[in-house]
């Protein structure tokens, strides 16, 4: 990500957001794990919602860069 930042001078926010479904997700299997004897069904559903609401960004991100594309590096000044 840091390389690509200094190539494009645009910081890549949407494998920031595929890092955290990915934490989010080995949270969730972990705290699963350890549901045998004290359940929490608010927190799992909790980091769910979470997992849910970070895909609809990336999704929503995909389709404007898609559909609306990417402002020209000729306006930023080096």
């Amino acid at each position: 990500m840091v390389g690509i930042y200094f190539k494009t001078h645009r910081l890549p926010v949407q494998f920031l957001i595929y890092i955290a479904i990915t934490a989010l997700s080995r949270h969730l299997v972990i705290d699963v794990q350890k549901v045998a004897d004290n359940f929490h069904l608010y927190l799992l559903m909790g980091i769910t919602a979470c997992i849910a609401i970070l895909s609809f960004s990336i999704g929503l991100l995909s389709y404007t860069a898609k559909n609306y594309g990417c402002p020209d590096d000729s306006d930023v000044k080096k």
